[in-house]
Parts: C-alpha cells; sequence; structure tokens
C-alpha cells in the first residue's frame, strides 16, 4: 500500500539536514518520523517516550561534558597557583582556593565550557 504524505513540505530528503524535525505520514495507523542529531526515527506515536528519554540521555552528556571542562579550567587554575606564583606554597591550600573560585572565575569558566561544548560537538558530527 502506499503511503500518502500529508505535506509536500515534509519530504525526509528535504528535512533531513535538520538537527529536530518532525513530520507524520498518514496510513492506516499514524507514524511520526523524528530526525533527532542527524538521525532519523521512525516510530509509533505511542513510542514518544523512548525519544523523550533520548533526549533526556543527551542533555545529561551535555551536563557532565560541560561540567568537566570547568573542572579542568579550575583544576589548572589551582595547579597554577602552586606552580607559578608561589603564592599558594606560601600562603596555603586555603588561600589558594579562595583565589581561585571567584565569580569571575566562575564565568569564564562556564563561557570556555559552553564554547568547548559547542565546537566538540560540531567536530563529533563533522568527522
Amino acid at each position: 500500500m502506499r503511503v500518502r504524505r500529508s505535506n509536500p513540505q515534509t519530504d525526509p530528503d528535504r528535512i533531513s539536514g535538520l538537527r529536530t524535525a518532525a513530520w507524520r505520514f498518514c496510513d492506516e495507523r499514524t507514524i511520526q518520523a523524528v530526525v533527532l542529531r542527524g538521525k532519523l526515527y521512525q516510530r509509533a506515536a505511542l513510542d514518544w517516550p523512548e525519544i523523550q528519554q533520548d533526549m533526556k540521555k543527551n542533555i545529561w552528556r551535555a551536563v557532565i561534558e560541560v561540567g568537566f571542562i570547568i573542572f579542568l579550567f579550575y583544576s589548572n587554575l589551582l595547579m597554577g597557583e602552586f606552580e607559578r606564583s608561589g603564592m599558594g606554597e606560601k600562603r596555603g591550600l586555603v588561600w589558594a582556593l579562595a583565589d581561585v573560585f571567584t565569580s569571575a572565575n566562575f564565568v569564564i569558566a562556564l563561557i570556555a565550557a559552553l564554547v568547548g561544548y559547542v565546537l566538540f560537538e560540531f567536530l563529533r558530527r563533522r568527522f
């Protein structure tokens, strides 16, 4: 049996480059096809919890990767307090932690982590 598309704008070949798109094919039962992160998923309408679970995994993955980049940033700053300036050795670990964990450093770490995450995701999809 031939599948009729409800809209010619929803052709999978035309929107396969999009990150997230949804369309419906009408037949005896409705099947929804979704493009998530460049992969085509064709599932029945009842399988939306699985798609939502995939999206939650992607969000947790982003949070973990950004958190790891922030950790690396702060550990690098803390090592610098004991290596470069030598003030960490003279004044101690508590002073070094107070000097490293400032609001300005947090903003820099957050921006750097987000830029790093976007860059690595771009490279991951590209290659």
